[in-house]
């Protein structure tokens, strides 16, 4: 969320988790889209923050290339990007190693192999944006 006083982005869980479930569970509400990490097309039930911190990933690349993840596509051929090809955004060569590598490591296929955001922000302090 943008902070329309000092242009400061905020990032926080105003704990809607239990909103979405009960959503998920009363209306079958679900909100897949470029963002969304891979498992979370195939089942819906994973909670855990190694799904947002994919989500920080796409966020990151976003930053630094200005550029909307997947944007001409559908929602079922975003899937098939993700799951089948396992297709993940194009970095370019330009952008800092530390964070193409953070990046790409918020991005691993298996969610166990992702940075915790402890990890994240201590790695965010030797990225340079460009």
């Amino acid at each position: 969320m943008l902070n329309p006083s000092d242009l400061h982005i905020q990032i926080a869980d105003y704990s809607l988790r239990s909103l979405t479930k009960f959503a998920k569970l009363f209306r079958k509400y679900h909100n897949l889209n470029a963002w969304t990490a891979p498992e979370l097309w195939n089942d819906q039930s994973i909670d855990n923050t190694s799904v947002d911190v994919y989500s920080f990933g796409i966020i990151l690349w976003e930053i630094e290339t200005g550029k909307v993840p997947f944007e001409d596509l559908l929602e079922k051929q975003i899937k098939s990007k993700l799951l089948a090809e396992r297709v993940r955004p194009w970095i370019p060569e330009q952008v800092c190693p530390n964070l193409s590598h953070l990046i790409r490591r918020c991005w691993k296929d298996n969610a166990n192999h992702r940075p915790s955001f402890k990890d994240i922000l201590d790695k965010l302090t030797r990225v340079k944006f460009s």
